[in-house]
């Protein structure tokens, strides 16, 4: 049978407590170090299975030249829709009628756009 601890019985030496203490310091810095390369590994992995997805996409759609790649803009609402919709999500808006043409990509305006000059 097992004896049974009492508090009379613990031993609380000093040396038995910076021991205590050190191997609780080290065992919290093993799970920190653990943590942060598990976080890494799965912030590559999840990078990874998003790159395959998009290869993935991309191979479809490359597979399949009569549907359309690029989205199409509502005139009524100006939602994107996605390529392959034939009404506007948002307003139900037939593709025909409310396709718009794909708007030209400008350039960034400079860091003083949208500001006005105050005068006081």
């Amino acid at each position: 049978m097992d004896p049974i601890v009492t508090p009379a019985g613990i031993d609380l030496s000093p040396a038995t407590v910076l021991g205590a203490v050190l191997v609780g310091v080290l065992v919290g810095l093993i799970g920190v170090a653990a943590r942060g390369g598990l976080m890494a590994l799965l912030d590559e992995l999840a990078a990874d299975v998003r790159a395959i997805g998009a290869r993935l996409i991309a191979t479809v759609l490359r597979r399949r030249p009569n549907l359309p790649q690029t989205p199409w803009f509502c005139v009524s609402c100006r939602s994107s829709n996605v390529p392959s919709a034939s009404v506007c999500y948002s307003c139900g808006a037939e593709r025909a009628v409310a396709e718009a043409p794909v708007p030209a990509a400008e350039p960034p305006a400079g860091p003083s756009a949208g500001t006005t000059m105050r005068r006081g």
